[in-house]
């Protein structure tokens, strides 16, 4: 059973998820759904890694990953593909919340992997932490 603070992936390794839509080989993908991932474009959420197969929806693809993926703790329900960062709140510090979708410009640690139904929750995230204005 894995624990937090265990790595899943390094970068550069290859990661099998299930294709929630036809992908083609050498596309950019992202996180569609609890261990699903969907081609990326400039309206979609942040891409994960490129796809090394041709595939249909429903199928299993290899994908490269450019950031290590680890387990960590949820503070809070997450879906898959959100972006997260450590909260504050007393007797959850440090788990991982999703960030506020409101605009305003907020730190982010990484993009789930998993879907968190709340508090304890073990899940995957790709560690990428940035800078987001909006997240869609």
């Amino acid at each position: 059973m894995p624990e937090a603070g265990q790595i899943d992936a390094l970068p550069g390794n290859i990661i099998d998820f299930e294709a929630s839509e036809n992908i083609t080989r050498g596309q950019a993908v992202y996180i569609s759904g609890d261990d699903k991932v969907a081609p990326a474009t400039d309206t979609t959420k942040a891409p994960i890694g490129v796809s090394l197969q041709t595939v249909s929806a429903g199928e299993r693809v290899a994908v490269v990953v450019g950031k290590p993926i680890i387990y960590v703790v949820a503070g809070a329900a997450i879906d898959a593909g959100d972006y997260v960062k450590p909260t504050n709140e007393a007797g959850k510090e440090g788990r991982m919340v999703p960030i506020a979708r409101d605009g305003s410009e907020e730190d982010y640690l990484g993009i789930a992997v998993d879907s968190a139904s709340g508090n304890g929750d073990l899940i995957r995230i790709i560690v990428r932490p940035g800078i987001v204005g909006s997240v869609e």
